[in-house]
């Protein structure tokens, strides 16, 4: 058994239409973080690549 340290975040309300956009999900996750404002635009630009390929991907075998 492992004893880890629990983090206690507020909760904070989202609304409907950013709870399905993942890009805006990403961008609240990023801005939870302590990073460099490098870094987070980092993330997310390269997530918003993953994103938008698996979208399209997904698009496709439907």
């Amino acid at each position: 058994m492992r004893e880890t340290d629990r983090i206690t975040r507020p909760r904070v309300e989202i609304r409907p239409e950013e709870a399905t956009d993942p890009v805006a999900m990403l961008r609240r996750w990023v801005d939870l973080r302590d990073l460099p404002d490098d870094r987070k635009r980092q993330i997310i630009e390269r997530g918003r690549e993953f994103i938008q390929r698996a979208q399209e991907s997904s698009a496709v075998s439907s």
